[in-house]
C-alpha cells in the first residue's frame, strides 16, 4: 500500500506540526513534571478508594458502575478485575480536561496546577 505524493506530503506536514507544537513544545516540557505528579496522586487515591470500597469515589461512580452495565457482556463482573488494572483502565479513558477536573475534585487544596488550553483557544 502506498500513499500518493500529495497525501504523503500532507501527512509529513501534520507530523512536523505535531512535533513543533506538542512533542517539542517548551510549555509541554515545563508541565510534564506537574502532570506526572498529578497522575501519581490520582492513581494512588483511586487505588485506595477501590481497595477500601469507597462507593462514593469516581472510580466507582464514573467507571466501574458504567463498565458493569448489563449491555456489556462480560465473562465476570468488572469489579473482579485486578485493582491496579481497573485504575489504569479508568485513567487511560480520561480526556485531558477530565483528568485536570478530577485532580482538582480529589485534591482541592493542592498547589499543583495545569492550565488547560481548549481545542479552540
Amino acid at each position: 500500500i502506498k500513499m500518493d505524493k500529495d497525501c504523503f506530503e500532507a501527512l509529513q506536514k501534520c507530523k512536523a506540526e505535531n512535533y513543533q507544537n506538542i512533542y517539542k513544545s517548551e510549555k509541554v516540557k515545563r508541565d510534564y513534571d506537574v502532570v506526572e505528579e498529578m497522575a501519581r496522586l490520582i492513581y494512588k487515591k483511586l487505588l485506595e478508594d477501590l481497595q477500601s470500597e469507597n462507593k462514593t469515589s469516581p472510580i466507582f461512580t464514573h467507571h466501574i458502575s458504567y463498565i458493569d452495565k448489563p449491555f456489556y457482556k462480560r465473562v465476570k463482573p468488572y469489579i473482579l478485575t485486578e485493582p491496579n488494572q481497573i485504575v489504569v483502565d479508568y485513567i487511560a479513558s480520561m480526556t485531558d480536561d477530565y483528568f485536570i477536573d478530577l485532580f482538582h475534585h480529589l485534591f482541592p487544596k493542592s498547589t499543583l496546577k495545569i492550565e488547560y488550553t481548549g481545542y479552540f483557544d
